[in-house]
């Protein structure tokens, strides 16, 4: 992605674009070293966030107990906003040094893209052609971010489940999370990557990335293949970028409406930081 997958998982994002909510990775997850400075914050009643910006904007707000970005539990509210759709969630969700445990409510309005009649196949002038309603509809999610040592590299996962809600009987919906036309009511994402360092340190990952999108849309899972680049600059400011392109897929999207992926410049933050200072 992963994006309110913030995320889900990369994607959020995005991702999903990169993925809001589950496709979002934690601040921990994403990279076991990269805000390892939180875990010297004492445990207690905390606030913390994460502000995005790059091809998707997008904030983050959670209140809980632990130490935020590394061992923590509480609730969050998050937003994002592109060029083609906007999106809100809560839920709540635990974070660990190597993996979060995301549960969020979505809510996804497109600027342009339609609810979708039955075909076979779609592309991308199909998605905002017609009279049906301009696509606006919930999810209900479940995801779980993994980010774990493997020989000279770090394994990168994350699978989550969604429950789609306000989508019309017998329609699809190009979902933005997943870039990907999908039928209700479930929907569900697999991303696995595999990173090597590109200095001494793993400040700096880069490594091949895969996802599938599956849905009750017969015969419409999506398999994309791409490259994915995490960097930690400080202890606060961090960058994603991924593109992964279609190798299976029904429908003929292009370049660019059917890749996944996501460029994005994120800021963490927390009100037991240890390390006060910007960036």
């Amino acid at each position: 992605m992963k994006a309110l997958v913030l995320g889900a998982c990369m994607l959020i994002a995005v991702a999903a674009p990169a993925r809001l909510a589950s496709a979002e990775p934690s601040a921990a997850a994403a990279e076991p070293s990269r805000y390892y400075h939180f875990s010297r914050a004492k445990p207690g009643l905390s606030m913390a966030g994460v502000v995005g910006a790059g091809l998707t904007a997008r904030s983050l707000v959670g209140v809980g107990y632990g130490q935020p970005h590394w061992l923590w539990a509480g609730a969050h509210v998050q937003s994002a906003l592109s060029t083609s759709f906007a999106a809100q969630a809560a839920g709540v969700r635990l974070v660990a040094p190597i993996a979060e445990l995301v549960l969020q409510g979505r809510r996804t309005a497109s600027y342009s893209y339609r609810f979708l009649g039955e075909s076979e196949s779609y592309e991308p002038a199909s998605l905002t052609a017609g009279r049906s309603a301009v696509a606006d509809y919930d999810a209900l999610e479940i995801s779980v971010t993994f980010y774990l040592p493997s020989g000279p590299g770090i394994t990168y996962g994350c699978v989550w489940f969604d429950r789609l809600y306000r989508v019309p009987t017998n329609q699809l919906v190009f979902d933005e999370i997943t870039r990907a036309v999908v039928k209700g009511p479930w929907l569900g994402s697999e991303q696995l990557a595999y990173l090597l360092a590109l200095d001494t340190i793993g400040y700096q990952r880069i490594g091949p990335i895969a996802e599938h999108v599956w849905s009750a849309r017969a015969d419409g899972d999506v398999i994309r293949v791409g490259l994915a680049y995490f960097a930690q600059f400080t202890e606060h400011l961090g960058m994603l970028a991924y593109v992964t392109e279609p190798l299976i897929s029904p429908d003929s999207l292009g370049l660019w409406t059917g890749a996944g992926g996501n460029l994005e410049l994120r800021y963490a933050w927390s009100s037991t930081d240890p390390a006060r200072h910007f960036p």
